[in-house]
């Protein structure tokens, strides 16, 4: 299946590899992908490096360390 999605000026683009949705807490509940997108709403008028760093933490928080169990790769892109 092909799906298509038109950005526009103004629009971020997320890109993230799945260490970070399935980021284990101590209890093996994952990190998610609604996190991720609740945190990209409430953000959006953050300067990408900002948005970074506070998922940074968040995934930090959430798992109690900073040794992830897989990669842990994303970036932002502005569009327009």
């Amino acid at each position: 299946n092909d799906n298509e999605i038109r950005l526009e000026p103004g629009d971020k683009l997320f890109l993230f590899t799945d260490g970070i949705s399935e980021e284990p807490d101590e209890s093996k509940r994952l990190f998610g992908i609604r996190r991720i997108i609740k945190l990209l709403k409430r953000e959006r008028f953050t300067a990408n490096s900002e948005i970074l760093k506070i998922l940074h933490s968040e995934l930090v928080y959430h798992s109690g360390s900073t040794n992830f169990q897989d990669d842990v790769t994303c970036m932002i892109a502005n569009i327009g």
